[in-house]
């Protein structure tokens, strides 16, 4: 910017020779003055909003002949002004007004904090960030290796970034006993939430609370409808004979960045969960997995939502179940009519070696009152590779993808071991819209339990969750 001068005057006096005579004039100069710096204020209604709750941008300035916003404010301002701001997504905001004079340029910015909303169903609040593949801190790797087993990702601080849930193992079943460990703090999980850096993906520990012994999927929702996130954790209890079982646990934010954690359901292997609101009561309920459940007719069912933090079980709503060895599941609209549909997988393998029906994977459609299983997919098995883990579903070119994580069976190892003696990793694609499957990854590795979706130069695929798993550059499509 140029800078205009300013002239003062100063007079001098000067002797001009006129004939014999002296006589003197007064020649006046001019010394140059700079302008005036511009000066600019601004401020803001609030600190902290919620997504679609406005809130005022002011300023006022001197010495200055126009302002312009930057960063998330745009455009020419007037010089003394304010503007009401509404934001349509979370995250951190800073809205700044330059202005220019003669003497210069001035900026002040403001800062906004929208926490990120909570999605309606726990797969999205998983899979639904765009998060890239975790770079998990290398104190959770004493018993999962470089993971862990049940995490989940939400706004926990509500500082407008994608926070980290990790339920940490402290036990294994090769080298204690259930007596040993039942009941001892030492060998119960550590409940943790971390911060996440979203340049770096650098994680801070931020908070630890003890929780069940043996946790196996964590689910994020809204379960006290606080706008925050919560944890419902899927705990199984002992790994190996004579199980117990355990309750599994709630971990409800206060919403100021604190959490409790209690004990819900009643005891049982919950090996899987998904979350989202079934009854049309705009609270979460749950589907859980639970293998010991106690007539072994509903491997499969509801927890209604006591909106206090309990809930209630529901064993009417998914029908058509044919199996009690389910271990996975998700709820999702798989065929975009807008009713969540529950997805549900487990051991196929448990009844081909007596000859009676496979257990199946299989899509249980949802009526859009609250039940499932009216109508269903099944899932072609994969011989050998059926112990089910995860699902992804994505939309390709028009296709419905579900992309099912495996690993072998009893049957599918060479060892006689159920998960392969975790030797093998499997993905099979199916593809809902043309009714086709196919295996696209078969290595020998320890399996991935999660997976993530993912696009690479212009497909759409999947990734494992956790750096530390399958090759740096791994992407299924």
């Amino acid at each position: 910017m140029q800078t205009r001068v300013m002239f003062s005057s100063i007079a001098i006096a000067t002797l001009v020779a006129c004939g014999g005579g002296g006589g003197g004039t007064v020649v006046n100069v001019s010394t140059p003055q700079p302008a005036p710096a511009p000066t600019v204020s601004v401020t803001i209604s609030a600190a902290k909003t919620t997504v679609g709750a406005p809130v005022t941008v002011s300023w006022t300035s001197t010495n200055a002949t126009s302002c312009v916003g930057m960063d998330a404010m745009s455009g020419s301002k007037a010089l003394n002004s304010s503007e009401q701001v509404t934001p349509t997504a979370g995250g951190q905001y800073t809205y700044t007004i330059s202005c220019d004079g003669d003497g210069g340029t001035a900026k002040q910015s403001v800062a906004l904090v929208v926490p990120i909303p909570v999605f309606k169903t726990s797969y999205e609040n998983a899979k639904g960030y765009g998060l890239p593949r975790l770079d998990f801190p290398a104190s959770l790797s004493d018993i999962q290796v470089g993971m862990p087993l049940a995490w989940g990702a939400g706004d926990f601080f509500q500082t407008g970034n994608i926070d980290i849930f990790t339920a940490k193992q402290n036990y294994t079943s090769y080298n204690t006993t259930v007596s040993q460990v039942t009941g001892v703090p030492q060998y119960q999980s550590d409940f943790q939430f971390w911060q996440r850096n979203p340049v770096t993906g650098a994680m801070t520990l931020k908070l630890t609370y003890k929780g069940c012994l043996h946790p196996r999927k964590g689910v994020v929702a809204d379960f006290n409808n606080d706008r925050a996130p919560d944890v419902f954790v899927a705990c199984h209890g002992f790994d190996g004979p004579n199980n117990p079982g355990e309750k599994s646990k709630l971990v409800l934010s206060d919403g100021n960045g604190g959490f409790t954690v209690t004990d819900v359901n009643e005891v049982g292997f919950y090996h899987g969960a998904a979350a989202s609101d079934i009854n049309g009561d705009g609270w979460p309920d749950l589907v859980v997995a639970n293998i010991y459940n106690a007539d072994w007719h509903h491997p499969l069912y509801v927890y209604v939502n006591n909106k206090d933090g309990t809930f209630t079980k529901d064993e009417s709503r998914i029908k058509n179940v044919v199996t009690t060895s389910y271990f996975s599941v998700e709820l999702v609209d798989v065929n975009g009519d807008g009713i969540l549909d529950l997805i549900a997988g487990g051991h196929e393998y448990d009844y081909q070696a007596n000859g009676a029906l496979s257990s199946e994977t299989a899509i249980y459609y949802g009526d859009g009152n609250g039940n499932f299983g009216n109508a269903k997919t099944v899932i072609p098995p994969v011989i050998g590779q059926g112990v089910v883990q995860d699902f992804t579903v994505v939309k390709d070119n028009g296709n419905t993808v579900i992309y099912v994580d495996r690993t072998s069976d009893y049957q599918g190892d060479v060892n006689g071991y159920a998960y392969g003696g975790y030797l093998t990793e499997v993905v099979q694609s199916y593809n809902l819209t043309t009714n086709t499957s196919n295996v696209v990854l078969n290595v020998v590795a320890n399996p991935i339990p999660w997976w993530l979706p993912s696009t690479q130069n212009g497909q759409i695929g999947v990734v494992p969750f956790s750096t530390a798993l399958g090759a740096p550059g791994l992407f299924v499509h």
